[in-house]
């Protein structure tokens, strides 16, 4: 986690601060290539009512799944083992979202735009 500190000045020279901790998500050591052997695809998006995850490959561990909003709060927790997924989202309020998936040896992260 990081600690970021945002201020801001008007032409007054007024200050105001905040500052929020943000979380990176996914692994540097993980490249997309890496998660691209695993055949997942994540559409539509941006989405709407239902979000799909497909694996054109048999899935044969856990997959595990984060959805984080904007501010890096998680919304979603859940653990499947399957190659078709529907997340429905329609009950998210619109806005941008971080969609995290894990195995037992890839990490990928990705932006998905509810609306």
């Amino acid at each position: 986690s990081h600690l970021i500190t945002f201020t801001a000045t008007d032409d007054c020279l007024n200050h105001a601060s905040n500052q929020a901790t943000f979380t990176i998500l996914g692994s540097s050591t993980n490249s997309v290539k890496e998660f691209a052997d695993l055949s997942i695809r994540i559409f539509p998006n941006p989405v709407s009512n239902i979000l799909n995850i497909v694996s054109d490959k048999a899935v044969n561990e856990p997959i595990h799944f984060f959805l984080f909003d904007a501010f890096g709060r998680p919304v979603l927790d859940s653990q499947f083992q399957s190659n078709a997924i529907q997340f429905p989202v329609n009950n998210y309020a619109a806005g941008i979202y971080f969609l995290r998936i894990e195995t037992t040896h890839y990490t990928f992260s990705r932006k998905i735009i509810i609306k």
